[in-house]
């Protein structure tokens, strides 16, 4: 089907018998879908009025991915705390050995930098970063003075397109930390090369 014309919902063929527009199954496919699909086969090879297209190394943004840390996927004994001196007032905190919080994240293949937003603190524990069950590296919240609304970081690399699951949890501590809490306010997720 080629590409017709843009095509406004009031007062068009989208209208039923009363005159209100029907949003139906088979106008969609009609007048919405069948144009997107020929856009998406436009030519962006850079001639004259077609674009370009981008890659990661030349518009970065494209594979950053920035999110609070309140709405997991699934969580086991992580409570949303409020935290008026912390940014976005809060986090979400865990304050036993072994409680996973999961947040669903879409990767491709390259080279990451996780970053959390967190709160550092003498009974912070060690947080332990897994991409679909498998342990990407550790993060030590541990301070001897409470730090809040710092970062904690890792580098690992990723294979393949599509959606993971990226789990946190605590089952170790620093030698000089009193507890295995963690919190968790923001987290970062930005690809830094192929």
């Amino acid at each position: 089907m080629a590409f017709t014309s843009t095509c406004v919902i009031s007062g068009t063929v989208w209208d039923g018998p009363s005159g209100c527009p029907i949003i139906s199954p088979s106008n969609w496919q009609t007048y919405v879908l069948n144009n997107l699909c020929v856009l998406a086969l436009h030519d962006h090879s850079g001639s004259a009025g077609e674009g370009i297209i981008f890659s990661a190394s030349n518009f970065p943004a494209i594979d950053n991915d920035y999110f609070t840390a309140f709405f997991p996927t699934a969580s086991t004994n992580w409570n949303i705390t409020v935290d008026t001196g912390n940014y976005l007032n809060g986090y979400v905190l865990s304050t036993g050995s072994g409680n996973p919080i999961s947040y669903d994240v879409y990767m491709r293949s390259g080279t990451y930098l996780l970053k959390i937003l967190t709160i550092t603190n003498a009974s912070q524990g060690i947080l332990t970063a897994c991409l679909n069950k498998i342990s990407i590296g550790t993060m030590d919240l541990y301070s001897g003075a409470q730090v809040a609304n710092t970062t904690a970081s890792l580098s690992f690399a990723a294979s393949g397109a599509g959606t993971r699951q990226l789990t946190f949890v605590v089952s170790t501590k620093n030698a000089l930390s009193e507890d295995f809490v963690s919190r968790i306010t923001a987290i970062y997720l930005r690809r830094t090369g192929d």
